[in-house]
């Protein structure tokens, strides 16, 4: 893992001349953008069925605040935190409506407890240490009967494996190819964490929730190394079983999303 000052570089860097928000706006990089496209609509179909007029939606890790307009127009209130400086700029920048973006760190949430009735953190804890303890101040920081929504990286997707296998072979001769074609360099890829989806469930169930639903997304057909080498070819088979459930989800999937709700809250240590 990297140390906490490396993660905030890395953001940092990503909110410069407003790469980050592009990730969600049509046009532009196709490959780079589907994944964050795709969680995107994934949460936003869970919160669709949450999200009632005047709730409070906590956005944990909120980067450019790009669910904020959607909770906006639900006339939802939205607070958005942040550890990068840089992107609660833009983020107060890019979005009008009541919205308030503050910079904090997710181990110390600035909030009273039970405050918000959903609470979000997507694209988060692949890159913490101690992700319980992230976890436990998101549930204390939910209402009873709330909703916790978070992302990770599916270990058990077959592109993990491959990942691992071949990564060290492949990474040097796709970086001399780029060199070789002049092509701008992508931003530095950082290795995070991938979580088998059933050890998410316990730590939160160990915090007084239970799941109420569940998704996998970026179906990701043409594993490692070929989605490497051969990427608008993986982008069409993405978008073509995208939608499949089941075994198919479960092998291909390089990512999941949970919906928890709060029922209590449990003291003392979390199980891993």
């Amino acid at each position: 893992m990297r140390t906490k000052a490396e993660v905030l570089q890395h953001f940092d860097n990503l909110a410069d001349g407003g790469f980050w928000a592009g990730l969600y706006e049509r046009g532009g990089d196709a490959v780079t953008k589907y994944s964050f496209v795709a969680r995107q609509a994934l949460v936003e179909g869970m919160l669709d069925s949450v999200i009632r007029r005047g709730d409070h939606v906590l956005d944990v890790a909120c980067g450019t605040g790009v669910m904020a307009p959607f909770i906006l127009k639900r006339d939802a209130r939205y607070s958005g935190i942040d550890l990068s400086q840089r992107m609660i700029e833009q983020a107060d920048l890019r979005i009008d409506g009541p919205a308030e973006f503050r910079v904090g760190d997710v181990y110390n949430l600035p909030y009273a407890d039970a405050e918000f009735d959903v609470v979000l953190a997507l694209g988060l804890f692949e890159y913490l240490d101690d992700m319980e303890s992230a976890a436990r101040e998101m549930v204390a920081a939910a209402k009873p009967g709330g909703s916790i929504i978070v992302s990770v990286p599916n270990a058990l997707c077959l592109d993990a494996l491959t990942s691992k296998m071949f990564s060290p072979l492949v990474s040097p001769v796709v970086r001399l190819v780029r060199w070789a074609e002049r092509a701008s360099p992508k931003p530095n890829r950082f290795f995070h964490r991938r979580f088998r989806p059933g050890n998410i469930d316990r730590v939160f169930s160990s915090l007084g929730c239970r799941r109420a639903e569940s998704g996998l997304y970026n179906v990701e057909v043409a594993c490692y190394p070929l989605r490497r080498l051969l990427p608008m070819a993986s982008l069409r088979l993405k978008k073509r079983f995208e939608r499949s459930s089941g075994a198919m989800a479960r092998i291909f999937a390089t990512a999941c999303v949970g919906r928890y709700i709060k029922v209590d809250v449990i003291k003392g240590d979390v199980g891993g």
